[in-house]
């Protein structure tokens, strides 16, 4: 009995070694094969695209007169100044060569596609007042409305109605539309907008169109022209504004990080653009919040 059950040991013995052996024996398992992950050792930085958590592209502002169809994400603002003599008759419009006087904004996201805004400026009344200027305050404000997707980067439309009240005590409702197309380094923006003044004399609707184009340069210059025309409602027949004017010019602009600056001066291309001067020249800085 013991030399079988010493047998049976011996073989059950003999059995797990030659099953251990052959397990040794066999291929071991392949190894995961390793997850590629893109590298983005090489790639470049879009000026001006889409930061992590954000709803669209940094507002951007980078023309003088047009208003460009970007705005700032919810709870984001842009705030900026500028100084420049472009009023003529009190209103702050880009025509005729009034006294140079600061100006003061801010524009707040509320959603994707909507943001509020307001600027004001201020002007010197002389000894006197020989304009017979009402208050040394301009102010407009409205809201402005991106109709395309805030994520499209070649085409953009948004409108913006707004109130101004300008020193000669006017209140003025606006319309303005724009339109921009952006394509690698090249912004081309059109903007239309139609006013009605609230006094005595004026003219029912008042039309202004601006066009302008810019080019990205490295180290984030830019640089471009921009053209004006105010009261295109009587390039026919002379209004209460005494007739159509234009003006153009080119401009300058950089960006570094938030801070957007952008100046140049514009020259009269039709005879009534201007009461006594040639010339005239703005500057606009914007900070991004």
């Amino acid at each position: 009995m013991n030399k079988i059950a010493l047998a049976v040991t011996s073989s059950l013995a003999g059995a797990a070694v030659l099953f251990g052996a052959r397990i040794a024996a066999a291929d071991p398992p392949p190894d995961p094969e390793p997850v590629a992950v893109p590298s983005t050792a090489n790639e470049v930085p879009i000026t001006g695209a889409t930061a992590p958590g954000s709803t669209s592209n940094p507002p951007e502002r980078g023309l003088l007169f047009a208003v460009e169809p970007t705005t700032p994400d919810p709870g984001h603002a842009v705030i900026s100044w500028g100084m420049g003599n472009v009023a003529r008759t009190g209103e702050e419009r880009p025509v005729g060569a009034g006294q140079a006087f600061p100006t003061l904004g801010g524009e707040v996201g509320l959603l994707p596609r909507l943001s509020v805004y307001a600027e004001g400026g201020a002007v010197v009344i002389q000894s006197g007042n020989p304009g017979g200027l009402a208050s040394p305050f301009l102010l407009d404000t409205g809201i402005h409305i991106l109709l395309t997707n805030p994520n499209s980067r070649m085409w953009r439309l948004s409108v913006r109605p707004s109130y101004s009240y300008d020193v000669t005590g006017a209140s003025t409702g606006n319309f303005t539309a724009t339109l921009r197309f952006y394509y690698q380094n090249v912004r081309v923006i059109t903007s239309f907008m139609g006013s009605h003044t609230f006094q005595a004399g004026s003219d029912p609707v008042d039309l202004q169109a601006t066009i302008g184009a810019t080019y990205g340069l490295p180290y984030g210059f830019r640089v471009g022209v921009e053209g004006v025309v105010a009261d295109l409602e009587e390039i026919v027949t002379p209004g209460d504004e005494g007739g159509s004017s234009a003006f153009a010019g080119p401009t300058v602009g950089w960006e570094w990080g938030r801070v957007q600056l952008v100046a140049g001066p514009s020259f009269g291309v039709t005879p009534g653009a201007f009461d006594n001067d040639s010339w005239l020249f703005r500057a606009a800085a914007s900070l991004r919040l």
